[in-house]
Parts: C-alpha cells; sequence; structure tokens
C-alpha cells in the first residue's frame, strides 16, 4: 500500500473538476434532494418513524412526510407519533384531529407490546393497516423494512392487501408471515423490480443496544437487501452507510433558494466517517478539511475521522475498499428556516 497521508485544506476551496472527473464514481449522494426534497421519489420510498420521541421541527417533518409516499410506524413508534401530533395541534390552536388525519400512517408493524389501546383503536378505525408479527427472530425495525420491501415489490403481498382487508391480520401468519413471503419473493427474484429508499427517524437514541441494532440494520440493508438504502435522521445527525468503492457526496445549493443562505454553510455542520466493526482502508477523500490517502482506520486503533467537516464549496469524494458509516451534523432550527423558503 502507498504511504498514508492527511491533508489539511482551506476551510472553503473550489475542487479541482478535472481531478474530479478522474475518480471512479460508483455512487452518487445528493443530501438536499435525496434526503431532505426528494423532488424524484418512487413509488415504495418510506418515512419509516421508530420507537423515540419525535423532536423534528413540525415544518421539517411535514417536508419529510410529505416527500415519501408510503409511512410506517413500527409498533411503539405509533404512539410516538400520535403524541408528537397531538402537540403540534395544540400548538398550531387547532381543534379535533385536525393534523392528526392529515398524517395516518400507512402500515402499524410489530408485535403490538407497546402500542396503547386508545391510539391502536383510532387508526385502525382510520384504516391503518395494522400488522402483528410476534417472530422472535427479528426487531420491529426488521420487520418493517421487510414489509417495505414487500410492498413495493410483491404481488402476493399487495393481493393480501388488496382482497383481504376485512381479514384478521390481512389474513398474513401473525408469527413470522413478512419474514417467509420476503425469503419466497427472493427466490423467485435475484433483483427486486422496484428500488425504496428509506429514511428512518428514531433510529438513534435510548436503548444503546437498540442504537447498535440500528446501525447493524444499515449493514444489513446493504449486504441482503441491495435494493433500499437506508438513511437516519436524528435530532442532529443524518447517518448512511457510505458504500464501499468510490462516492460522490453533494450539497450544493438547490436552485431558487437565496444565495445569501448556502445550504452547506446555513445549514450542514461537522462530519465524521466512522468504521463501525471492522478496519477499513480509506483509499481517498477529496473536499474534506481533512483528507486523508491510504488511510486505515478502525475503532480498536482510535484511528476515526470524527469532527471533520465539508470544505469543498458543493460536494465531496470518498472511496474506501469497505462500506464505511458517515454523519453529517445538521441544525434543526436553520433547516425548518430552510425548507421553509
Amino acid at each position: 500500500m502507498s504511504e498514508e497521508q492527511c491533508i489539511e485544506r482551506e476551510d472553503r476551496f473550489d475542487i479541482d473538476e478535472t481531478v474530479y472527473r478522474n475518480f471512479n464514481i460508483k455512487n452518487k449522494i445528493n443530501i438536499w434532494h435525496d434526503i431532505f426534497n426528494c423532488s424524484q421519489a418512487q413509488v415504495g420510498d418510506t418515512l419509516l418513524i421508530l420507537n423515540q420521541r419525535i423532536d423534528t421541527p413540525f415544518v421539517v417533518f411535514k417536508r419529510l412526510w410529505e416527500a415519501r409516499p408510503i409511512h410506517v410506524c413500527a409498533d411503539g413508534a405509533t404512539n410516538r407519533l400520535y403524541e408528537y401530533l397531538q402537540e403540534q395541534q395544540k400548538f398550531h390552536e387547532l381543534s379535533g384531529d385536525v393534523i392528526r388525519e392529515k398524517y395516518l400512517p400507512d402500515f402499524i408493524v410489530g408485535d403490538l407490546d407497546s402500542i396503547t389501546d386508545d391510539v391502536r383503536q383510532y387508526y385502525s378505525e382510520r384504516g391503518v393497516v395494522i400488522l402483528e408479527q410476534h417472530s422472535q427472530y427479528a426487531t420491529d425495525f426488521t420487520k418493517c423494512l421487510k414489509l417495505i420491501l414487500l410492498n413495493a415489490n410483491s404481488k402476493t403481498f399487495n393481493n393480501f392487501l388488496q382482497n383481504k382487508k376485512q381479514e384478521e391480520n390481512l389474513g398474513i401468519d401473525s408469527s413470522h408471515g413478512l419474514l417467509d413471503m420476503c425469503d419466497d419473493l427472493r427466490q423467485h427474484h435475484t433483483v427486486l423490480p422496484h428500488r425504496v429508499n428509506v429514511l428512518a427517524l428514531g433510529a438513534i437514541g435510548g436503548r444503546f443496544d437498540q442504537t447498535i441494532n440500528s446501525i447493524t440494520e444499515l449493514y444489513n440493508a446493504r449486504r441482503d437487501n441491495p435494493e433500499m438504502t437506508l438513511t437516519f435522521l436524528t435530532d442532529t445527525d443524518i447517518i448512511m452507510l457510505v458504500a464501499s468503492g468510490g462516492t460522490s457526496i453533494e450539497y450544493s445549493n438547490p436552485p431558487l433558494l437565496p444565495t445569501n443562505k448556502v445550504f452547506r454553510d446555513y445549514v450542514l455542520g461537522n462530519c465524521g466517517l466512522l468504521p463501525i466493526g471492522e478496519e477499513v482502508i480509506v483509499s481517498q477523500t477529496y473536499g474534506l478539511k481533512w483528507d486523508v490517502i491510504n488511510w486505515p482506520s478502525s475503532i480498536r486503533s482510535g484511528r476515526v475521522s470524527s469532527n471533520n467537516r465539508f470544505a469543498s464549496r458543493d460536494k465531496c469524494y470518498i472511496e474506501s475498499d469497505r462500506d464505511i458509516v458517515m454523519n453529517i451534523e445538521y441544525y434543526p432550527d436553520k433547516l425548518a428556516e430552510y425548507v421553509s423558503m
């Protein structure tokens, strides 16, 4: 391996396009368009809500919800959605179920040991599909991801959805029906017909074991469901898995927005490249404050690129020999202003 390097850049600089064009870019991520705007959303793109308190500014939550056609709650997350919308209703001084009626999930999935009876009844009466799944070989998070794939790709599942709405649990086995249907789908399709992009709220935080399980799901989704892109949004960070090979991450200013509030400068903060689970050789980065070349990174060695940040004005390049977790800090209040422009 060639000599490792760490290069400190200026706080803001324009990349050399002739250099950038020579990179082997296999993947592209656009933070504004792929996460906050979703201007080209697919039919199966999903907002997944997990069981943590929702503190997202409502204007941001509204944007995330409206940008994705499918909405799924994992068991107790349904309580969180119900409570969050109730708070927003009081804040906006609206009576009745004005806001809650507008934000009904399409599916509630899990062993249903956390959702309260009154919340379950509320959503059941309004036609939300509630799927009980008791398999102990998968978390509620995993069951939701299986449901999302089936909803976008399985004719069998959609037949249940269309023809058996009056049957308990859609006629699907409540033990491990979704898992079995996903296994069957994989047996008939080497590559699934439709890709899905999933943005998950509430994946990080709370119990540490659940946080680690969420990180595990990033890797599982990449390995087992290559047609799925999974991203986490917390109160402070965007968290994603940057695939091995070369990836271009774009964060340029969206068109038609004021140039005095540049998206990168106004909304985004620090970032990190986090080699969770195994050593990752970061072959090259270009566009960060501290770029590296041939840099072995692992938790065990203590060589982790935290407190880095985007220095290039509009994009950066990351190449590594294995998938690596990346977090990107953002400022919720400033994002709320931005999406309101």
